[in-house]
């Protein structure tokens, strides 16, 4: 159901003002979904290059941007990265790599 809702979304936003991780955003890239994120830390590592920053503390900014926006603007991560870059990026963060990489690090504690 939540993959569904992030396909069929015109974008994710995630006025966030903090963040240890944001699954949200790789939750939108996985189903290819524009994001506007405000502009944090977190956002910046994970999302430069295909989503949309926007002040954490300014809330007219995010209504002026809603208000003079429509899904026609927003570009895809897919478009915004280009074939190449978004099957790289999707892979970096797919559960299997991440699963497998906690457990080499994990394993290699003793």
């Amino acid at each position: 159901m939540l993959a569904w809702l992030y396909r069929h979304a015109e974008a994710v936003l995630v006025p966030s003002l903090a963040e240890g991780f944001s699954l949200p955003l790789i939750e939108a890239l996985a189903c290819d979904t524009p994001i506007v994120a405000s502009d944090i830390e977190v956002h910046r590592e994970v999302g430069e290059g295909f989503m949309t920053f926007l002040s954490p503390l300014n809330a007219r900014v995010w209504a002026d941007w809603l208000r003079s926006h429509s899904a026609a603007d927003l570009q895809r991560p897919s478009r915004r990265l280009g074939p190449e870059g978004y099957a790289s990026l999707r892979h970096h963060y797919e559960m299997d790599r991440l699963v497998q990489q906690h457990l080499d690090a994990y394993g290699s504690v003793r």
